[in-house]
């Protein structure tokens, strides 16, 4: 298994032990439901939830990004510090990040439509 699977593996389950990409998911499942009870037509909602989008993924995947590199900040420079390609381990952290992330959109999206 190379490095970059090893940390993506890694970082898979320790986000997974958090609520906040779970919270990200619920906030974007009760807008959309929302907005899909009220408008009623799933043309004008996707307008409405694309402002929505537009203003609420970038600010939550740079909280969320910020504050889970800082409290990890120890095992980052742990793993820095061992004979391991420094691409392969960047590699495994961002992905680690942006796949949940970008599920907890999908799923959070994708779900009222469904």
């Amino acid at each position: 298994m190379s490095a970059a699977l090893k940390v993506l593996k890694y970082e898979l389950e320790d986000v997974r032990r958090s609520r906040g990409v779970l919270a990200y998911t619920m906030l974007l499942l009760c807008a959309t439901e929302a907005l899909l009870r009220f408008n009623g037509d799933a043309g004008k909602t996707l307008l409405s939830l694309l402002s929505v989008v537009v203003l609420v993924v970038p600010l939550v995947s740079l909280l969320f990004g910020a504050t889970y590199l800082y409290g990890a900040r120890d095992f980052i420079e742990l793993l820095l510090a061992q004979p391991l390609p420094r691409g392969a381990l960047f590699r495994g952290l961002y992905l680690g990040l942006s796949l949940p992330l970008a599920a907890g959109l999908v799923l959070g999206i994708g779900l009222p439509f469904l």
